[in-house]
């Protein structure tokens, strides 16, 4: 009789979700994840009033119940893939950590467990699944081995960065798990060290005032709020262009100016829904502390720790570069550390980009979306940084000395950037080739002529150009 309540409760919260996620547009794991996100902000009130002075093997235990309720709440019997994963990584390094052996078999043994994985459940859609918090859980565990790694070699050595994260020791088992499933960035990021974890855990990230008088509180619900806009404006942006309606007639009949200005809006929704995501979890991680980022000029506490999207500076961008660097920060900055600056060794920062992108694209999944979208990225940044050289060149930078003019040009270059973008994401999201390839068709390949023409433009009509107009600027200077 007992089982038979149990599991009509169990039922009765399946059918309740079912039916509110119905009613908000959302599919049932999707609003079960935004549960489990929101819901940190309550749960973040046990570490930081209750657990701050307790050992530190206790606040592990109690990160790994909790996390593992929460993907059991989300994924079911599928929770088994993160202890796995908890598991066999410890293992791994704690039989030959901080050797190159240890970080190849991290690397290795991490994106085909992980790849093997999104192949078995993924159809192309973003539905959230048991990949989803899987893929956050790779980078952390093959970050713990390069900073294992990095913990064995001389400290004059290591780059500034590299001294921030490095470990002298492999974890414990406690250590893993509390690592890998602290709620703060389980589900949604965003990504920080296991040194920043252990100095958390141990009561040595915050001092003891801060401890006693958090002054955490408003960034955290400022951060609540404004992801709460993000998510309401991508929500209802979605309404009225959700994915499908670039696979309609109706989109097909519309003029080039009217399909680029729904690929503008589109990606706005696109980007303020994920924004939003990023938002709530780093208010969470303000709540817990776990962002304290030490003391601003004025001697108060600041809590950019865990800031995955900077609002202003991503919004107001008027470059690619601006862009990148505002969004998903904590997992640019992983992809910078741990793959980007270790392939310094090939001697050209353009196939270490190259590589860092593609690297990035197989984190996603395997779908040829995921690699057009990064590729495209690449002849963007070419783009912008080649047009810059022209801009200089030419002398054209006291235009934007004078507002009159700056103002209208910079928000045209945002519209431009920001559609850009939406342009290339639109073959992450479809995924399939298939499909991407009929929406860029109707739109007659323009981003693809444009940033993929522009070096050949550049390298055979542009550059000549300039480079013959600078010995008459000189002949000129010296008659005068």
């Amino acid at each position: 009789m007992e089982e038979e309540g149990f599991s009509n409760d169990l039922s009765l919260i399946d059918k309740t979700i079912h039916e509110l996620a119905q009613l908000l547009g959302f599919s049932d794991s999707t609003l079960r994840f935004f549960i489990s996100v929101l819901i940190g902000y309550f749960l973040a009130f046990i570490p930081r009033n209750l657990l701050y002075h307790a050992p530190a093997n206790v606040q592990h235990a109690f990160y790994i119940a909790l996390g593992l309720a929460i993907s059991y709440f989300n994924f079911g019997m599928q929770t088994l893939h993160f202890i796995i994963t908890v598991v066999v990584n410890y293992v791994l390094l704690a039989a030959s950590g901080g050797s190159v052996t240890s970080v190849v078999l991290s690397f290795l043994y991490n994106m085909i467990y992980y790849l093997i994985g999104t192949v078995s459940v993924s159809d192309g859609t973003h539905d959230v699944l048991w990949d989803t918090p899987h893929c956050i859980m790779v980078l952390k565990v093959i970050g713990v081995a390069f900073d294992l790694y990095d913990g064995q070699k001389s400290k004059d050595k290591l780059s500034a960065e590299q001294q921030k994260h490095y470990l002298t020791r492999a974890p414990s088992l406690l250590e893993m798990g509390g690592f890998c499933l602290f709620f703060g960035g389980f589900l949604a990021g965003p990504q920080f060290s296991m040194r920043l974890y252990l100095d958390y855990t141990n009561n040595r990230l915050m001092p003891e005032w801060e401890q006693k008088h958090p002054s955490n509180i408003s960034y955290s619900i400022n951060r609540f709020c404004f992801g709460a806009i993000y998510v309401c404006a991508g929500i209802v942006l979605n309404l009225f262009i959700p994915d499908s309606h670039f696979l309609t007639e109706q989109f097909a009949s519309k003029s080039l100016l009217h399909k680029l200005f729904t690929v503008y809006l589109w990606g706005t929704s696109y980007r303020t829904r994920y924004g939003g995501v990023f938002l709530f979890a780093e208010g969470v991680c303000i709540m817990t502390g776990i962002s304290y980022s030490g003391l601003d000029d004025e001697g108060k506490a600041e809590w950019k720790g865990s800031a995955n999207m900077n609002v202003y500076d991503l919004e107001t961008a008027v470059n690619f570069r601006g862009l990148v660097s505002n969004y998903n920060i904590h997992t640019n900055k992983w992809a910078g550390r741990c793959v980007y600056k270790r392939l310094k060794f090939l001697g050209n920062r353009h196939v270490s980009q190259f590589v860092t992108l593609m690297f990035l694209a197989v984190w996603h999944g395997i779908y040829i979306g995921y690699f057009h979208c990064f590729a495209f990225q690449i002849f963007t940044l070419t783009f912008e940084e080649q047009w810059l050289k022209i801009w200089k060149q030419l002398g054209l930078g006291f235009i934007m000395s004078n507002p009159v003019v700056s103002v209208p040009v910079m928000m045209m270059c945002n519209v431009l950037t920001m559609t850009s973008f939406s342009y290339a994401l639109l073959s992450f999201q479809l995924s399939k080739w298939a499909l991407f390839s009929q929406v860029y068709a109707s739109m007659y390949y323009i981003g693809h002529i444009f940033f993929i023409g522009w070096p050949i433009l550049f390298a055979f009509i542009m550059k000549p150009v300039l480079l013959s107009s600078k010995p008459k600027v000189a002949e000129g200077s010296k008659s005068q």
